[in-house]
């Protein structure tokens, strides 16, 4: 598992998908709840739970019974879809509310409160690497099944920020304009409407970004499209879903993060794109492995001519491949939240160089790559510090400050300064919020 964990970065799989996407012409990427992680702090299983909390009182007293059950369901039932299916029905019987309306008031709450955890990098690598992209002249499509408005949030940040920068420095600025396009109202109404967000600046680029399950806004806003969420809307939307994603990602090139591969509409979508030759479609998706395998619940061993040998977790994850060769789509195996975020950086390095058209390739020997970056670190580390009980006390500062602006009202004690051993973090916990 170390192994793989370490070289995720140097496979050539993943080195080929750098290579392949950065030179495309029509890039789309497929964002699930994982890329807006960083901003929520929500699982799509969380996210159910605390719907959930914020509906207990919603009309209904005393109904403490019923409230025990339904998490008990939560907890147990393994279909998402089933379990908003009873919140939903539950927290709307007869009629008193309307499902969209009910979900809207919630959503909102639970999407924008504050949750302490906004550092992560995904989501802005991948709002940057959007925008480089249609710069260099590429078609740019994101297709979302989160609700939420982080990711246009982002795009203009960002692109403030480069205007602000450009300012400073007296030159021009740049950057791509931003549609989005909505889900229809279900069941009656099958039109998509996109509505511009940002202009683009020097530029006729637009990224467009689908909201496939609807748009819920900021608190006070109204929500755009059909909450898509338990197995009525989801039942009801699924055929025009399906359709809008085969209509984006036949023929272009696909990267999908911060999903499953299991959302039905997607997985039709793949099975009915797929080519004959279906190893040379220029699809990915970063999955993170959800069958670890681990020696203490499962016997890895087997016999081969008498000897003893053993299976790996990159046996398990080159066997899971079938099945994305089963759709037509490569599936890469980040090990965290932030190797994924580190290849959507690296990809945008690689499409950089690429549209620049130097003589310089991501893969050259020069110091590009990140396992070359990585070398060159450590090798400026070890030269610098060549003390390591000093460079252990550096890192141990370093991690202090880190800890100090992540929990600043928690008390943080670190112990033992033996660099052969490592080091233990101990948060006491007794004045945290």
């Amino acid at each position: 598992m170390t192994g793989h964990i370490q070289f995720f970065l140097r496979s050539e799989a993943v080195l080929g998908a750098l290579t392949s996407l950065s030179s495309a012409d029509d890039l789309v990427f497929y964002c699930g709840a994982g890329v807006s992680i960083d901003r929520t702090g929500l699982s799509w299983s969380q996210l159910l739970s605390e719907l959930f909390k914020e509906s207990k009182d919603h009309g209904r007293k005393n109904r403490e019974r019923d409230h025990k059950a339904i998490d008990f369901l939560l907890k147990n039932l393994k279909d998402e879809e089933q379990r908003a299916s009873i919140l939903t029905e539950y927290f709307t019987e007869n009629g008193a509310t309307d499902t969209n309306e009910y979900l809207t008031s919630k959503l909102q709450q639970i999407l924008y409160e504050e949750n302490g955890w906004s550092e992560g990098n995904l989501l802005s690598n991948l709002v940057r690497l959007a925008i480089v992209a249609a710069m260099y002249k590429k078609s740019v499509t994101i297709l979302t099944t989160n609700y939420d408005v982080y990711i246009e949030e982002e795009f203009i940040r960002v692109c403030k920020e480069m205007s602000d920068k450009a300012n400073q420095a007296g030159v021009t600025v740049r950057y791509p304009g931003l549609e989005r396009l909505i889900s229809p109202k279900l069941p009656s109404n099958s039109t998509w409407t996109p509505r511009k967000i940002q202009d683009a600046v020097k530029t006729k680029s637009i990224v467009r970004i689908v909201y496939l399950h609807g748009r819920v806004g900021r608190p006070g806003t109204a929500t755009e499209g059909t909450v898509v969420l338990d197995e009525n809307s989801y039942s009801i939307s699924r055929n025009t879903i399906t359709d809008k994603i085969k209509e984006y990602i036949d023929g272009k090139s696909l990267l999908v993060a911060g999903a499953s591969l299991t959302d039905g509409p997607l997985v039709e979508a793949l099975a009915l794109t797929k080519t004959k030759d279906a190893t040379k479609q220029n699809r990915f998706a970063l999955v993170h492995p959800t069958t670890t395998l681990d020696p203490l619940n499962y016997d890895c061993n087997f016999s081969i001519k008498d000897a003893i040998e053993r299976i790996t977790q990159d046996d398990v994850d080159r066997l899971l491949g079938y099945r994305g060769k089963h759709l037509g789509i490569h599936i890469l195996h980040p090990m965290s939240h932030s190797q994924t975020a580190q290849f959507i950086e690296e990809l945008n390095l690689a499409l950089v160089l690429h549209g620049r058209r130097t003589n310089r390739e991501y893969r050259d020997n020069i110091g590009i790559s990140y396992e070359q970056r990585l070398f060159q670190w450590q090798t400026e580390w070890e030269t610098n510090r060549p003390n390591p009980e000093e460079a252990h006390q550096i890192l141990q500062d370093a991690l202090k400050i880190k800890f100090r602006k992540f929990c600043p009202k928690r008390k943080m004690k670190i112990h033992s300064l033996d660099w052969k051993s490592g080091f233990e973090l101990n948060l006491d916990q007794a004045t945290g919020p």
